[in-house]
């Protein structure tokens, strides 16, 4: 397994126990348990009481999709109780001797879990909708990071993200805000100001709403957005 690029390991699920019976550094590294001599047998024992079920489903669906495997976030504890989250990819191998084997990619993503939930209870207390920008070779993509806005505009952080990646939120918006927009997006026509400007928004209940955005210019050449807008 070291001679394979990426954090593996093969797992063996007998009964209710599922078993690590092989791994290779980068797993260990990934991990990040100073000591997994005592991790590698009953892995389930050590996953977040509520993610338990989640974990067995994520078994069972990779046996059902032997071709594509099945991949899910999962939540463990370790002995302190500190929790740390793992991408976890399963592939079925077949069965051994009574055991269901299991080849396992591995990811540690606690720290993008832990900041999509300072986002998330971040929007909870603030009354501002905060998106970047940036430019690919199939052209402009919107990431909403903050949105404090769900009860104000009606719509979710997904609901926005869809909108503005389909462009059908500029509908919403007055011909001038629009306008300014599709300008901003234009190859060549690209500010190098911050500036604001007020919107007119359309809400599905046919009513309108007043909000300010300003957009920020980054920058940062190392940076990959190239603005920050901020709907408030």
């Amino acid at each position: 397994l070291n001679s394979i690029i990426g954090p593996l390991a093969i797992y063996s699920w007998h009964d209710e126990d599922v078993d690590i019976i092989r791994f290779n550094e980068q797993f260990y590294e990934e991990i990040g348990i100073p000591s997994l001599q005592g991790h590698l047998e009953r892995n389930q024992t050590y996953v977040d009481p509520k993610n338990v079920v989640r974990f067995y489903d994520l078994l069972c669906d990779a046996m059902e999709d032997e071709l594509n495997g099945a991949t899910d976030i999962i939540r463990y504890r370790r002995i302190d109780g500190t929790p740390f989250d793992i991408l976890l990819h399963f592939y079925y191998l077949g069965e051994v001797e009574g055991s269901k084997r299991f080849f396992g990619s591995v990811r540690n993503v606690t720290q993008l879990t832990e900041l999509r939930e300072q986002q998330h209870l971040l929007s909870l207390v603030t009354k501002v909708s905060v998106s970047y920008l940036r430019k690919h070779n199939d052209g402009w993509h919107f990431s909403v990071g903050l949105h404090g806005l769900e009860d104000t505009i009606g719509l979710s952080r997904n609901e926005l993200q869809r909108e503005l990646e389909d462009r059908s939120w500029f509908g919403r918006l007055n011909p001038e805000a629009a306008q300014a927009f599709a300008l901003m997006m234009t190859d060549g026509h690209n500010p190098e100001e911050d500036f604001s400007m007020p919107l007119d928004i359309k809400l599905d209940n046919g009513e309108t709403v007043n909000m300010d955005l300003t957009c920020y210019c980054i920058k940062d050449a190392k940076a990959t957005f190239s603005y920050i807008l901020v709907l408030k």
